[in-house]
């Protein structure tokens, strides 16, 4: 998974920022998901209440209740950690995601963040009881993603035009692609185990002489109603990323 820019600087004002806007945005919120309840489906009330019930009494919650986990080469390689959507941008350029979730609940810059059936993005910056992540629909992130049935790898970005849609890039134009497709998360990423769904192949468009498809990826999450989500973190992904580190060469000719 990859950011070709960190849109926030390190440090501890950020961390206070982050803290202080993360409880106005929690009580706005709050107060907006109430006076706007019955605007929302059934179904996904009914998730809302069984998540609320059975998975969010605790920061942590059992791994063994996603099946994608279930075709990790370790399913214990990751922690995944319960949390609600404080603020949530969906129509500007670079959007972002709040959590009520932070350092003292073991939340750090780099995990992962799904639902229950999607990616939605990677944490940014982290305070005492909030985080911050860059979502999916944020014109400078790219993400790792493959079409499921034939493992081919491509790069997921988002165009900052419609938030119900991705384009996937650089799939080579001898693959053979059919409208509907599954997408789905990347072997190639530390931070989301493979197979975790991103949504399916509405169009496809190779121009003239190029080598590649432009693919248009209809997302399954809707980030407009996005309200619970959960935090992974790759046990062994600093591991993976220290090996991977470009190294000095120990000899000199």
């Amino acid at each position: 998974m990859l950011f070709t820019k960190n849109p926030y600087q390190s440090g501890k004002f950020f961390n206070f920022f982050t803290e202080i806007s993360g409880r106005v945005h929690e009580f706005s919120s709050s107060v907006s998901y109430y006076l706007n309840l019955k605007n929302v489906n059934d179904s996904l009330m009914n998730e809302n209440s069984r998540l609320m019930i059975s998975h969010f009494s605790d920061d942590k919650h059992d791994s063994i209740s996603f099946p994608f986990l279930k075709h990790a080469v370790n399913e214990n390689q990751y922690d995944i950690y319960t949390a609600l959507v404080v603020n949530n941008t969906v129509y500007q350029p670079e959007n972002f995601i709040t959590l009520n979730k932070g350092i003292k609940n073991g939340i750090k810059p780099g995990m992962g963040v799904i639902t229950q059936n999607a990616v939605i993005g990677i944490i940014s910056r982290v305070s005492e009881n909030y985080s911050v992540a860059v979502s999916l629909l944020n014109t400078k992130s790219l993400f790792s993603v493959k079409i499921k049935k034939n493992n081919t790898a491509g790069t997921l970005t988002w165009d900052g035009i419609d938030p119900s849609h991705a384009i996937l890039k650089y799939i080579p134009k001898h693959i053979v692609i059919t409208l509907g497709d599954s997408v789905v998360s990347s072997d190639y990423s530390s931070i989301f185990p493979a197979n975790i769904p991103i949504g399916k192949i509405e169009e496809k468009k190779l121009n003239p002489g190029e080598n590649f498809f432009t693919l248009k990826i209809k997302l399954h999450a809707d980030f407009s109603k996005i309200r619970y989500v959960y935090i992974m973190q790759n046990k062994t992904s600093e591991e993976q990323q220290a090996l991977e580190q470009p190294t000095e060469s120990v000899s000199k000719k």
